[in-house]
């Protein structure tokens, strides 16, 4: 977290995009994370556009990030495509997916 803090406030960045190819190994690690993110956009009034380009598996994905993960700054992602095992089949028929956007902040000058 320190290094977007350092990204953002002494180069202005906006967007941060996370490279790792299995952003959600479990399904608790994320969570402080992205949590820490969301606080750190809302006391700092920036906004900062997160992306995950090598997508995210459904496998870990769960309720409670994706409204998370929307106040942390994504505004959508590409779900993987590999071989899934049973349990990431039955999480993503599980999985009521509703549209991360819906728990973004507005943008300052957007509309909405």
């Amino acid at each position: 977290m320190a290094e977007v803090r350092e990204c953002a406030d002494r180069f202005g960045v906006d967007m941060i995009n996370f490279e790792d190819d299995n952003l959600f190994a479990s399904r608790s690690a994320p969570k402080p994370y992205w949590g820490e993110l969301a606080a750190f956009q809302d006391s700092s009034g920036r906004h900062l556009d997160c992306t995950a380009m090598n997508g995210v598996s459904l496998e870990n994905l769960d309720e409670d990030l994706l409204p998370l993960m929307g106040r942390a700054g994504f505004a959508n992602s590409h779900i993987t495509h590999e071989p899934f095992s049973g349990a990431a089949e039955a999480a993503g028929q599980a999985l009521r997916i509703e549209p991360v956007r819906q728990h973004r902040p507005a943008r300052h000058g957007a509309s909405a």
